[in-house]
């Protein structure tokens, strides 16, 4: 058996407790302890989010200023700053400067973001009237998504994409409601390793670690990008797009090289391997209406007016865009 070392022989040994770093696993002391905001205090500002409530995979809520995980002085201020400086930056510049983030960055955020979540709840019980039923999330749930956080070393500069990305990012232009708490919007995934996060006039919809599979349909998706988006019509898009990512049937898998003391080299194998079935099951339409129920929160009878049916609040009859402005009532009951 091959002695892990480097990067891998820390992912290995990570320590999943309130004591060790959630990004590099080092030991936490009162010398280099902080706190790493899940969503970062700025947006959390921006949107009146600091007391409003998310829900958890239970079903339990937690305010956003508790969703924190532990992280090391060095790879908060070293590493993790300069990606959420740049999306900051980005962001209060508009829409066409987060079009021009290079993917990386946005891989990055968003995957800090989904790992996050998850990680944050290892610390909190499944049911807070009887702590003996263990925490939401386990380390050896974790540990299944052992490929998304060996990529998000990369915030460390411990790992490089070869001739691949393992993601697909799509944005959107979305409009704005009045109040500020309804102008975000963020919807997580972890089958599909999937996050979609609306931010004022930006919606961000990503699958995490599809290897760009999803994009060869973004040419079906560019009739969206003519309109500012209902916040209604951005959670129908995150339903397609992760509709499709749960349609995938390949895991991706990988293999790590490394020369010298540079970054380990991560490299996909071929998707398709030796199979002629397609990467995509067949889209089914009575599955479809029931996730968009789901994250429409509609009743399904809505989003389903007839079995093979799906209603949909993006395209007219002539298939070009629906706008829908966000002042109108759009009585859906």
């Amino acid at each position: 058996m091959t002695e892990l070392t480097g990067i891998f022989k820390q992912i290995e040994e990570h320590s999943y407790t309130p004591d060790n770093c959630f990004l590099c696993g080092c030991e936490l002391s009162d010398d280099n302890r902080t706190i790493e905001h899940v969503i970062p205090k700025w947006l959390q500002r921006k949107f009146n989010l600091w007391d409003q409530k998310i829900t958890l995979l239970n079903g339990t809520l937690l305010p956003y200023r508790n969703l924190t995980i532990p992280c090391c002085l060095n790879c908060n201020n070293r590493h993790l700053r300069p990606f959420e400086n740049e999306v900051k930056k980005a962001f209060e510049n508009g829409f066409e400067a987060m079009s021009e983030l290079p993917d990386e960055i946005l891989f990055y955020w968003l995957g800090k973001i989904y790992f996050g979540m998850m990680y944050r709840e290892l610390f909190l019980d499944f049911d807070r009237s009887d702590p003996k039923k263990g925490t939401i999330v386990t380390p050896e749930y974790l540990d299944s998504f052992y490929s998304h956080f060996l990529f998000l070393q990369g915030i460390r500069g411990q790992i490089a994409f070869s001739n691949f990305f393992p993601a697909s990012i799509y944005l959107f232009k979305t409009q704005k409601p009045k109040e500020l708490e309804s102008q975000w919007d963020f919807i997580d995934n972890q089958d599909a390793l999937f996050i979609s996060i609306r931010m004022g006039g930006i919606g961000i919809i990503a699958l995490l670690q599809d290897c760009k599979s999803t994009k060869k349909i973004e040419h079906h998706l560019d009739v969206h990008k003519k309109i500012e988006l209902h916040p209604l019509q951005f959670r129908e898009l995150s339903a397609k797009i992760l509709y499709k990512g749960i349609l995938m049937n390949r895991t991706p898998k990988f293999i790590n090289t490394q020369t010298g003391k540079g970054p380990v080299e991560t490299h996909m194998l071929p998707l398709q391997g030796f199979s002629s079935k397609p990467i995509f099951d067949d889209w089914n339409d009575d599955d479809y209406s029931i996730l968009m129920s789901h994250i429409l929160r509609l009743p399904l009878d809505i989003c389903q007016p007839k079995k093979g049916q799906t209603y949909t609040w993006l395209l007219k009859k002539n298939g070009e865009p629906l706008f829908i402005d966000i002042k109108d009532d759009l009585n859906l009951f």
